[in-house]
């Protein structure tokens, strides 16, 4: 082999060996920009998927959330609705009684007592028993037994029975009605029993 060939040979294998070192630089080049191209798409859709997943899981607590608060209402709304139902029971059945002790003698000697039990709380005065409307048959009875000032309630005012006893000239009242009296009663029994809706 001549020198020129060896000559030739040896800078063609220089080349050669430059040429592939330049392509292995450059295609890890490419290959390092394509890796952090990957990353960085990755890392876009990973945030993208994360996003969707956050939104997805938000509508479904939201949808959950509203589903639990109308089951919550309409339970609630049962709750109460069934609770009045219970109550107007009890109430209808302590006024069907009332209405039946009222045909008794014991009833007007209560109201007798009830007068006479608020005359020692109001003292002097000008003292009015109130009746209710359906008592109206006991005006004249209770004002002579009593000495007292009688009047009957407004039909549209329940007072069920008992009286509303007033002391005119100091202005105090004292309300021994039914009505207050299953008012209270109401309540009581609502606590106790713990049908109290918050």
């Amino acid at each position: 082999m001549s020198r020129i060939d060896e000559k030739l040979e040896h800078f063609a294998s220089e080349l050669m060996s430059d040429v592939g070192e330049e392509r292995r630089i450059l295609i890890d080049d490419l290959d390092d920009e394509l890796r952090k191209y990957n990353e960085v798409k990755e890392n876009e859709m990973l945030t993208n998927a994360y996003e969707i997943i956050q939104n997805a899981l938000e509508n479904i607590d939201q949808k959950k959330n509203e589903s639990l608060s109308k089951i919550i209402m309409g339970n609630r709304r049962r709750l109460f609705e069934k609770r009045n139902e219970i109550l107007k029971d009890m109430y209808d059945q302590a006024v069907g009684r009332i209405k039946e002790f009222k045909k008794t003698d014991a009833y007007k000697a209560m109201l007798l007592k009830k007068v006479a039990d608020a005359k020692e709380i109001l003292k002097e005065g000008e003292i009015w028993v109130k009746l209710d409307y359906s008592d109206a048959h006991l005006v004249d009875f209770v004002k002579e037994k009593t000495g007292c000032s009688v009047e009957l309630e407004s039909k549209k005012v329940q007072l069920i029975g008992g009286c509303i006893i007033h002391n005119r000239t100091t202005q105090i009242i004292v309300d021994s009605s039914f009505s207050r009296r299953l008012d209270d009663a109401k309540a009581d029994f609502v606590q106790q029993c713990k049908l109290e809706i918050d």
